[in-house]
């Protein structure tokens, strides 16, 4: 799957918005995706970045992620650092500039924005640990990829149709 500019401005635009929770880490990156995908094809029938995400041990990952943010550093877009939190060295993605989501609708903002405001409070251990409860993710082998049709069989405490 190649990397198209949309799912460049929607890892580029979550960094931007989660830049004051300090639990803003690699992992937190990774979920916010995951559940604004996963969620939004739950109530649309397609995915906003439209990458594919991958079972691995820590929660579901976004495949290509690394590519996305390699072009984002080498663009002048973010940087990486490293801080601790809670005595735990985090990842931490600043951006440099604005981010400029031209591509994504007013609907497809609006739903990431509900998905930062419903996640981006999440320490790494705590929204790992809720997604590893997603049907999506359980039905699914390690390694593998996550099949997004799975989210119609998510329980009320995931399903987003419930929310709607």
């Amino acid at each position: 799957m190649s990397v198209t500019e949309k799912y460049k401005e929607v890892v580029h635009y979550i960094i931007q918005e989660c830049q004051k929770s300090p639990t803003f880490g690699m992992t937190l990156l990774y979920k916010l995706l995951y559940f604004t995908d996963f969620d939004y094809y739950e109530l649309n029938g397609t995915s906003i970045t439209g990458t594919d995400y991958r079972r691995i041990p820590l929660g579901p990952a976004p495949c290509d992620i690394d590519i996305v943010l390699s072009q984002l550093k080498a663009e002048g877009a973010i940087k990486e650092t490293r801080l601790e939190f809670s005595g735990v060295k985090q990842r931490r993605l600043i951006p440099l500039e604005p981010a400029k989501p031209e591509h994504l609708s007013a609907i497809e903002i609006k739903h990431i924005d509900n998905e930062i405001q419903k996640y981006s409070g999440w320490t790494a251990r705590n929204i790992s640990a809720f997604s590893h409860e997603d049907m999506p993710f359980k039905a699914t082998e390690e390694n593998e990829l996550i099949d997004y049709k799975l989210v119609f069989y998510r329980g009320d405490k995931f399903s987003v149709r419930q929310e709607e």
